[in-house]
């Protein structure tokens, strides 16, 4: 079990790792309200996504994929989702200019639920991360490494958390140390790159479904 818990780190670490819609959500969160963002209820709905997506893949992921175009249906509202979060953060920076939002006069406080609602959305949205735990499933199995009980699968998925927010926290002290060193204005102008790559990877995703 001690080794499940090690490569439920590693996996859980490399699931989170790669560019996307929930890495850069929080980035632009970290140049947005620096120190004084709250992530852990942003992070806690993403982090329980991916356990979910784990557990479905480790119990039978196949039987829910047989459903006619599943991952495409997801794909097509994630995307529709991620273009509607650009849209509305180009809305703010245009109400807010580069001064007030480096003195931290922003728009975008969310509360704790909407903030853990976002994360379970932007996670489920992607269907790579079905892709990638079936693969992790797959292999395991291969390796007879399975977490076939509930106690085993538990240890795995503990390790997977721990892995993702080991990722997450990584990102975090990265971008602050980032924001420190370029200062206000390139940091304003980075916003707007995340927020039209959020509007990019969404009409991207709309693209492949067609």
């Amino acid at each position: 079990m001690v080794l499940l818990f090690f490569i439920g780190i590693i996996c859980g670490f490399c699931s989170s790792a790669p560019l996307g819609p929930i890495n850069l959500w929080l980035a632009n969160a970290v140049l947005e309200k620096g120190r004084n963002a709250k992530f852990l209820p942003y992070l806690s709905g993403v982090i329980l996504s991916d356990l979910i997506f784990a557990g479905l893949a480790a119990w039978g992921f196949k039987y829910a994929s047989k459903f006619e175009n599943f991952s495409l249906y997801i794909a097509l509202a994630g995307g529709l989702f991620l273009i509607f979060l650009g849209t509305m953060s180009i809305f703010r920076l245009l109400k807010n200019d580069a001064q007030d939002i480096a003195n931290g006069k922003t728009t975008t406080y969310k509360s704790a639920p909407k903030e853990f609602v976002l994360g379970m959305i932007l996670c489920i949205s992607n269907p790579a991360f079905l892709l990638f735990w079936t693969f992790v499933m797959g292999t395991l199995n291969k390796f007879h490494l399975s977490p076939n009980t509930i106690m085993t699968l538990g240890v795995f998925l503990f390790g997977i958390a721990a892995g993702d927010y080991l990722w997450f926290r990584t990102l975090i002290e990265l971008a602050h140390k980032g924001k420190e060193k370029l200062g206000n204005q390139p940091i304003f102008v980075l916003r707007w790159i995340i927020a039209i790559l959020f509007i990019a990877v969404g009409i991207l995703a709309i693209y492949k479904t067609l």
